[in-house]
């Protein structure tokens, strides 16, 4: 339990714990305004991002205030075609709400629930009673319902295949005590846990550092699988292997081919803990196609030697080897291969389930393969409820649209597709309401996205700062940082390390009012 660090207050001076992604600080306030934050004793391995985000509310783009786009105030939503254009008129809350909730009442009133798209990724206050995405989702539920995304950009291939390869979308990662002591390999394969484990979907104390500096000591090799040098790999002098960018599946196959025309495929566990080997096998040996998967195929695809493929391939079958793959490498197109083949590769060296050996998906984030400790969890406000009002209109299309393809529903309505073995309809979206994610930074063809982004007849957007969605929205909601008001929040969403107080520290921003408010 991490407890508030305080002095007796005084007008001009206080201390107190803040809560951020990037770690529990101690936050200092002198008159009135953020000084300083520090790393509270316990990090592990404090983010080298504390003193920006001291800055963090003071910032030129922070949302200050409720503001509707000139030509929405005017012309309503016969206006869309000129957002990320028109000036910004600063109105009241009052106006604001109740422009939101007029558009509400309309689209459900006229076009029901399947109408109204409420998305928010979330990354904004960490914290479980101003989880932005959570209480969204929850107004809308007690509105009336909507379209929900679904997946995340982070996980959406792999936690798409892996329930229907391993049983689960996430697997727990064999503990980083276990690896120590008994690996004699370590790949990190597209993972870069130095900087990807620097933030939390909660918070963090960065207990997988310790383990990294013992992995440096140890003895064990490590090998880093990567387009370009990662931090970990010059943190830990690791081999570096750079396969051209997209072709992790191609080196896995040529890995594979010869371990099966070595001899070195462990048939005992093939035969035993898998299950369909004989068809990938014609298809590895070029039975099925007429093509080879040999290290001479997959040196042509990844730019790496066939004589270097051969030599990864037998170091890893002859000692034991925790494979640590991480997410980057399944965020392209058919990105539910490469997970899927390197369960298949570890299922070929036969060393899952062995003591630091197999494969895990979790290492290079939220301290994943850390120790989970045994106590109390904090629930929080359930985002889908019952919804109260009747549902005027009937539901046309899907109620849920996978994440990355909101831009593909927004311009093709009615359109079909295949998603998961089902196949869902879009809906014809009209209104949008969007809190604490920006998408313009992070959906791929922004193009594409800012056509799409056009279509609906009203966006909502709340949010501390105006980002590249923000501006393109119609009415914009001033949203508090972590800062300027209280919360409480587990840490780490791996580990179970504890709760955390968040604590107001400074008077919110202009009119900046809680999620929980909004």
């Amino acid at each position: 339990m991490t407890e508030s660090i305080s002095k007796k207050p005084s007008p001009d001076f206080r201390e107190g714990t803040s809560v951020t992604h990037w770690g529990v600080v101690k936050t200092t306030v002198v008159d009135g305004k953020i000084s300083k934050i520090e790393p509270i004793p316990e990090d592990r391995r404090p983010s080298p991002n504390l003193k920006a985000l001291a800055e963090l509310p003071y910032a030129p783009s922070r949302i200050r205030y409720p503001m509707v786009r000139e030509s929405y105030l005017k012309e309503g939503i016969a206006s869309r075609d000129r957002r990320g254009e028109d000036k910004w008129i600063r109105v009241s809350w009052e106006e604001a709400l109740d422009l939101i909730a007029s558009e509400l009442k309309r689209v459900y009133s006229e076009y029901g629930p399947s109408a109204i798209f409420g998305q928010s990724y979330g990354w904004k206050s960490p914290g479980t009673v101003n989880s932005a995405s959570t209480l969204q989702r929850r107004l809308l539920s007690l509105s009336g319902g909507y379209v929900s995304g679904v997946n995340s950009y982070s996980t959406a291939a792999i936690g798409t295949i892996l329930p229907y390869v391993v049983g689960t979308g996430d697997p727990q990662s064999t503990d980083w005590n276990v690896v120590l002591k008994n690996s004699e390999r370590v790949v990190l394969w597209g993972a870069d846990p130095i900087v990807t484990n620097d933030i939390d979907w909660s918070t963090t104390l960065h207990n997988y550092f310790p383990y990294l500096e013992k992995l440096k000591t140890s003895g064990i090799k490590t090998i880093d699988i990567n387009p370009v040098r990662t931090e970990t790999g010059e943190f830990l002098s690791s081999e570096w292997i750079a396969p051209k960018p997209g072709t992790d599946c191609a080196l896995m196959l040529g890995m594979m081919y010869e371990l099966e025309s070595s001899g070195k495929s462990d048939k005992n566990f093939l035969k035993n803990c898998t299950s369909g080997f004989e068809v990938f096998r014609d298809y590895l040996l070029g039975k099925s196609d007429g093509i080879p998967k040999s290290p001479e195929w997959a040196s042509e695809i990844t730019g790496i030697t066939a004589d270097k493929i051969r030599l990864l391939t037998h170091e890893l079958a002859d000692n034991r080897t925790m494979i640590m793959m991480g997410w980057g490498i399944q965020r392209i197109q058919y990105g539910e291969q490469p997970h899927w083949m390197a369960f298949t590769l570890a299922s070929m060296l036969g060393q899952i389930g062995l003591p630091g050996g197999g494969v895990g998906t979790n290492y290079h984030y939220s301290s994943g393969g850390c120790p989970f400790h045994v106590g109390p969890m904090i629930g929080g406000l359930a985002p889908r409820v019952e919804p109260v009002p009747p549902r005027l209109k009937p539901w046309k299309g899907s109620a849920y649209i996978p994440v990355m393809r909101f831009a593909d529903c927004f311009l093709n309505p009615g359109k079909t597709i295949e998603h998961n073995g089902k196949r869902l309809t879009y809906p014809d979206i009209r209104m949008v309401m969007w809190t604490g994610g920006n998408p313009f930074a992070h959906q791929p063809e922004t193009n594409r996205l800012l056509s799409a982004w056009k279509k609906p007849e009203t966006i909502v957007v709340t949010d501390c700062f105006m980002t590249a969605t923000a501006r393109h929205a119609d009415i914009v909601l001033p949203a508090q940082t972590v800062f300027e008001h209280s919360d409480i929040c587990p840490i780490g969403t791996y580990t179970n390390d504890g709760i955390a107080a968040n604590h107001a520290m400074i008077a919110p921003i202009g009119e900046s009012r809680s999620d929980d408010q909004i």
